[in-house]
């Protein structure tokens, strides 16, 4: 601030007259005194000096620094170079100089008391009278004291700001606030960008910013200029020097940077961070739509601190409701059944002791509504890189319809398995050929038919077939299986080595939860021997009518043993009876099957047999039948006969009346007899 004054003032004036005239001396010395009331209460150093530097005018500030630096009190006309001779001859002439000039000066100067430094900035201006003659000077000292203070803290800012600035691994750069331009970038900020320094101290920031990021930013700038200590700008994209696009997280502070005002900033790149932030997100989100989408009670356990998180299925499952999906351990653990808790803690603090990571568990848990469901926990142990398990996350699965099923398939199987009848299953499709294919055969089965489970597994029902299978009952099976209905049949079936059989077949066809049929499930029974007693009992009963009906008894044994020979198979049949002394046994009648078994009696026919005498005898004697499978071992008499009849095997039964034996019946066969033929109640 520079006063320039023309005359000198005096601190008493005598206003004379009573009125105020324009142009009226007592108008110049009213002026007079609002400029010098103006004067005397300023807090700046005021005072004018003539060309000898004799004090012409001083304000109350400025003898107020005269009695405290230099212990005097000023009195107008008061001559300054002895009161500065004592204390500063330099600035004594220095002054003289200034007063000689005619021309403005300005400088700073330190005043010291005990050791304290005031800084004054001095304006020097010189004093001319109406007819432009210089007459002196007028001095004006501006404390700044506290200005320079705050200048030094400045600069010390600045300078410990500069060596955090330069020694720091991240990214950071200096921009003039008024213009953006980039006063300085360390080496991170190099090495991260990809930029020379030259290149970023010829742009502004607002070069690094995407087009669309730049009107934001220039509001935000505007917005920090007035705020004071740190600030955190949050996060921004940048533009490297490669044209990729980095997100990075800026904290900045201002600072004086050469004289200008400007923001100094860190930028940490957290792209990575950002990136691996997202993936988290998307599979928090993911998790959250398993936890909705599954029907199992998804869990999430903090081993460090016994968090537990269960998924909205737990609540669907089991009735139990959470606050905000939080679980509580100890509840879990307290519905667990009492026979399966110790077990299932057990089994947990092994693996969380142990170095693997997979769990599972089946137990009984109450529900809510106090019911017990079997479920199947499964669970992986999530560990640091030390080793130590921190986490577990697992799916709860209600299980107890599974075991329902199976508990009843384990019944199913047992009695299918231990089942006396045959049971098979095949596949529901094709019904023509080839047929269905075996997928099931049970032990009854192979038993029944001679067959390995092994041999049946993808063939046909059909190789049981044979020519003597009736062709009827086939048809009337495959029209039920066509129209998907069950069925049941008895038929001819042939086991592996041939032997025919007869089976009760039912059959059923099996549908899935949808109404699809799937499979056929057979059961068959082998009814050989109720066949054989039907067909024993038909026989037998003709055999009667013609025991009955015929008056000469060596016609009605002629039709009797070819009856049974032509039931059961056999090659040659004789009929023997005893004579009424009972001194031997009388030959009867015979049936050939054909012309070389009817050589048995062309050649040296035997037509009696003595008692004990040959095979005959011997059953005789004994009341028994007697089986030899080879004749030509054996003692049978008329073993060359049998031998040109090409007869093998013999079987020699009694016929008894009223207990007592009254003749035989004599069967033979080309080759042994089968145990149908031996065991036949005929």
């Amino acid at each position: 601030m520079a006063i320039n004054i023309c005359i000198p003032l005096k601190k008493e004036t005598t206003n004379k007259g009573t009125g105020l005239e324009k142009g009226s001396g007592f108008e110049n010395q009213l002026l007079h005194s609002h400029v010098f009331s103006l004067l005397e209460d300023m807090p700046d150093v005021i005072y004018t000096v003539d060309l000898d530097m004799n004090l012409t005018y001083f304000n109350k500030a400025c003898q107020m620094v005269c009695k405290d630096y230099f212990g005097k009190e000023l009195v107008l006309g008061a001559n300054l170079a002895q009161l500065f001779k004592k204390h500063d001859s330099k600035k004594l002439f220095q002054l003289l100089e200034f007063i000689k000039s005619s021309t403005s000066v300005k400088f700073d100067d330190i005043v010291s008391k005990d050791g304290i430094d005031t800084y004054f900035e001095v304006q020097i201006n010189p004093v001319f009278n109406e007819a432009k003659i210089h007459k002196g000077v007028s001095v004006i000292a501006k404390n700044i004291t506290g200005a320079k203070h705050a200048m030094k803290e400045m600069q010390y800012s600045e300078e410990k700001y500069r060596m955090l600035f330069f020694a720091s691994p991240s990214p950071m750069w200096i921009y003039e606030m008024d213009t953006y331009q980039i006063m300085d970038v360390n080496d991170s900020f190099l090495s991260n960008y990809g930029y020379t320094r030259e290149e970023l101290l010829n742009m502004t920031i607002m070069d690094l910013r995407p087009i669309e990021d730049k009107q934001s930013l220039d509001e935000i700038i505007k917005y920090y200029k007035l705020a004071k200590g740190p600030i955190h700008f949050g996060v921004w994209r940048h533009i490297k020097n490669d044209g990729s696009i980095i997100h990075v997280e800026k904290t900045g502070h201002s600072i004086l940077f050469d004289g200008k005002p400007c923001m100094i900033e860190i930028c940490n790149n957290v792209s990575e961070k950002l990136h691996i932030e997202r993936k988290l997100q998307l599979s928090n989100e993911r998790y959250g739509f398993v936890t909705k989408a599954t029907f199992d009670a998804i869990w999430d356990l903090n081993l460090i601190d016994d968090d537990l998180y269960w998924g909205e299925g737990f609540e669907s499952l089991f009735g139990y409701k959470t606050e905000n999906n939080k679980g509580d351990i100890v509840g879990w653990y307290e519905h667990i059944h009492g026979e399966d808790r110790q077990r299932v803690l057990q089994s947990i603090n092994t693996l969380i002791k142990s170095k693997n990571s997979n769990w599972v568990e089946e137990y009984r848990f109450k529900k809510a509504d106090g019911v017990m469901a079997y479920v199947r926990n499964k669970g992986i142990v999530i560990r640091d890189k030390k080793g130590k398990a921190i986490r577990m996350i697992g799916a709860m699965q209600d299980i107890t319809e599974q075991k329902r099923e199976e508990q009843q398939l384990k019944l199913f199987k047992s009695v299918i398995t231990n089942s006396s009848d045959a049971v098979l299953i095949t596949e529901a499709e094709p019904i023509n050929n080839p047929g269905p294919r075996i997928i099931y055969v049970n032990d009854a089965f192979t038993k029944m038919t001679g067959y390995d489970r092994e041999e049946v597994l993808g063939k046909t029902p059909r190789i049981l077939q044979g020519p003597e299978s009736d062709r009827l009952e086939l048809d009337r099976l495959r029209k039920a299986l066509e129209a998907w209905q069950p069925c049941e049949i008895e038929i001819v079936n042939y086991n592996k080595n041939g032997e025919k059989f007869w089976s009760n077949i039912s059959i059923v066809p099996v549908a899935d939860s949808k109404g699809f049929f799937t499979h056929w499930i057979s059961i068959q029974k082998n009814i050989t021997l109720r066949k054989r007693e039907e067909k024993e009992k038909e026989i037998f009963y003709e055999l009667l009518q013609v025991i009955n009906g015929n008056k000469h008894l060596e016609v009605a044994m002629s039709i009797v043993i070819q009856k049974i020979s032509e039931y059961l198979g056999f090659s040659y049949a004789e009929a023997w009876l005893i004579n009424i002394d009972e001194s031997k046994m009388l030959y009867k009648a015979n049936w050939a099957k054909d012309d070389t078994s009817a050589l048995f009696r062309k050649n040296m026919p035997f037509e009696s047999v003595q008692k004990e005498i040959g095979m005959m005898g011997t059953a005789w004697k004994q009341k028994s039948s007697i089986y030899y499978a080879n004749i030509q071992a054996s003692n049978f008499l008329a073993k060359e006969n049998a031998q040109m009849a090409g007869l093998e095997s013999v079987l020699v039964l009694p016929i008894f009346l009223n207990d007592k034996v009254i003749g035989f019946f004599n069967f033979f066969l080309d080759k042994p007899f089968n145990q149908e033929q031996l065991q036949s109640d005929l």
